[in-house]
């Protein structure tokens, strides 16, 4: 997925974070979520900072970390498509 924009790697990683979430959910599992989690913010900011690799982390942070557009998810890091505020990433926790 390197080069490609946003929108496709989010449609890429939703159903992938959807299915392991749905089949581990009956699972004691919120650390494990919580490691995914944290492991997918790192892989993203490894492809933005790669895609923009001129621009500092503040302008990547307001340009693609948006609150969720539904109220449900209190994070302000979820990542959001800049041209479509409602296609974002989903979040396993």
């Amino acid at each position: 997925m390197r080069g490609k924009p946003v929108r496709d790697l989010i449609m890429k990683l939703n159903p992938i974070i959807r299915g392991t979430g749905n089949y581990w959910s009956s699972e004691v599992s919120k650390k494990i979520f919580s490691n995914i989690d944290h492991y997918i913010w790192i892989k993203t900011i490894k492809h933005l900072k790669r895609l923009h690799n001129n621009k500092p982390f503040k302008w990547i942070y307001k340009r693609y970390f948006k609150p969720d557009y539904t109220g449900v998810s209190k994070d302000s890091w979820i990542l959001t498509d800049p041209r479509n505020n409602k296609t974002q990433i989903f979040k396993m926790s």
